[in-house]
């Protein structure tokens, strides 16, 4: 009976934790419904690495994620796209990017960030390979996924250590 009852206190206290963890901070939850006041369905995730909360929703009958830090500011807004939303000039890059490597587009997000329109497109290529220890050919898929801004320029993804997130464009250094 006496382990019942310690095992019963420590299921208690350990919830009474992940409450306290689990309530989204006002400033978040203010900022959120300032920046998007026709979400439903809001679900809240706090990442405690990135110490940001992560709220998923429903507008305009898509799914989003919208991260803020714990003082409400927000930081990115990210939902799947299709090919054919992707702006042209951002369209022509990863069509000529994926012409040249043999690859092609398996999924869209655009994240909206403070300093801009970003497409990061994920894109699969298969490749025959010799395997090494067998000497047989063999089919290889691979993954790779790159980040364009709104004028289809590659851009570097930011330095999470960095302060500010500066985002690296292809010869333009001003």
């Amino acid at each position: 009976m006496k382990k019942l009852s310690t095992i019963i206190v420590l299921l208690l206290f350990s919830s009474l934790l992940f409450a306290q963890k689990s309530k989204v901070p006002e400033t978040v939850t203010t900022a959120f419904a300032d920046k998007y006041p026709n979400a439903k369905n809001v679900e809240w995730e706090y990442d405690e690495e990135d110490g940001e909360w992560e709220g998923e929703f429903k507008m305009d009958k898509m799914e989003y994620e919208a991260e803020f830090d714990a003082d409400g500011n927000w930081l990115e807004t990210e939902c799947e796209i299709e090919a054919a939303e992707l702006a042209k000039p951002v369209l022509e890059s990863v069509n000529e990017k994926n012409k040249l490597s043999g690859s092609s587009i398996i999924r869209i997000e655009k994240k909206e960030r403070p300093d801009g329109i970003y497409y990061e497109i994920e894109s699969q290529a298969n490749e025959v390979m010799k395997d090494p220890k067998t000497g047989k050919e063999v089919t290889v898929t691979m993954n790779s996924v790159d980040l364009f801004n709104e004028k289809g320029i590659e851009v570097a993804y930011p330095n999470p250590d960095d302060e500010k997130s500066d985002h690296e464009e292809d010869g333009d250094d001003d």
